[in-house]
């Protein structure tokens, strides 16, 4: 992989294009679960891989993979996108990542209501604990990585993701959840 990133890096387009594939499904999940409209995801995800591919020469690589850098491009993007259409991030976009088996048929096929459930709990979180937690758990992502997506140290990132799962046991406590 780190010969793909350094041809794509000196501006080879296939090597972008290999980067492309590669990376495409997690940032698309991720900007569909803050958007929550598959035709504004699209356009979005697209949006997202052109200002890649325009800031790509700039990537340094550290310990951590491209994906952090895709991310943290994704991340301001969708806060632009909802800055600009003066809207707050869907919760039937988080709980359309288990109806859409396009996105992830494994979750389809083993996502009950529950899991819908507990999702649409997630997407009322903050902005940050929603990331920190989706990044995480559905993006299998390590603390380090949405550390620096999130441009925070880890233990940050863990007191987040903790005060997140704070915030969802009062939820589920107060019934919030259906049983």
């Amino acid at each position: 992989m780190k010969e793909i990133v350094a041809k794509a890096k000196r501006g080879d387009e296939e090597a972008f294009t290999v980067l492309y594939e590669f990376y495409f499904a997690p940032i698309y999940r991720y900007v569909f679960t803050h958007i929550g409209s598959k035709i504004d995801a699209d356009d979005l995800t697209q949006d997202i891989f052109v200002k890649i591919l325009e800031s790509f020469s700039r990537y340094e690589e550290t310990s951590s993979p491209p994906l952090a850098f895709f991310y943290t491009i994704a991340r301001n993007t969708v806060i632009d996108w909802h800055r600009k259409k003066k809207t707050q991030p869907l919760d039937e976009g988080i709980e359309n990542i288990l109806r859409d088996p396009a996105l992830d048929p494994e979750a389809e096929a083993i996502g009950g209501e529950e899991q819908k459930e507990i999702l649409s709990l997630v997407s009322r979180l903050s902005p940050d604990q929603r990331d920190a937690i989706i990044l995480k758990y559905v993006n299998d992502m390590s603390n380090k990585e949405i550390a620096e997506i999130m441009g925070k140290s880890e233990e940050t990132v863990r007191k987040i993701q903790s005060r997140g799962f704070a915030v969802l046991r009062t939820m589920i406590k107060k019934g919030d959840l259906k049983k």
